[in-house]
């Protein structure tokens, strides 16, 4: 008696561990969940919503290209252009040619005191290579 007793016990335990264990496994895989649904409060213009979404999603996952991407867009609908500016250039850090980061990073710079910086002349330059748009210059006055 007491073997089944300890052979069912220990069935339930691995049981309820699986369970437990593999929910959480599923949840920390559910980036993209995270990154759908702040993708509809984007939509909605419930950038506060988005931006927690965004934020888990990039927790999840450190290196999802789009959710860094999606987050700077609600900065910079928000006016945080400093902050859009870090989303960007960490778009670029996982994936050197992407093109809107460029054109939205350059774009955060105008918007901001730092638009004549070294920083934002050398993603300048290098938005051109990739971009090939030499219209981007008009900014950069002398520097």
């Amino acid at each position: 008696m007491k073997k089944i007793f300890y052979k069912t016990s220990l069935s339930l335990l691995i049981l309820f561990l699986i369970l437990i264990l593999g929910g959480s496994i599923i949840y920390a895989q559910d980036y993209q969940t995270y990154y759908k649904n702040g993708y509809v409060y984007f939509l909605q213009k419930n950038y506060e919503m988005a931006e927690q979404y965004y934020k888990k999603a990039i927790e999840l996952n450190p290196d999802f290209e789009n959710a860094h991407y999606w987050l700077g867009k609600v900065y910079k609908q928000t006016g945080a252009y400093n902050q859009a500016i870090e989303q960007w250039k960490e778009v670029l850090r996982i994936n050197t040619g992407n093109q809107y980061a460029f054109r939205n990073l350059i774009s955060s710079f105008k918007s901001t005191s730092r638009v004549q910086s070294d920083e934002a002349n050398d993603y300048l330059d290098e938005g051109i290579k990739i971009i090939g748009n030499p219209e981007e210059y008009l900014f950069k006055g002398d520097a």
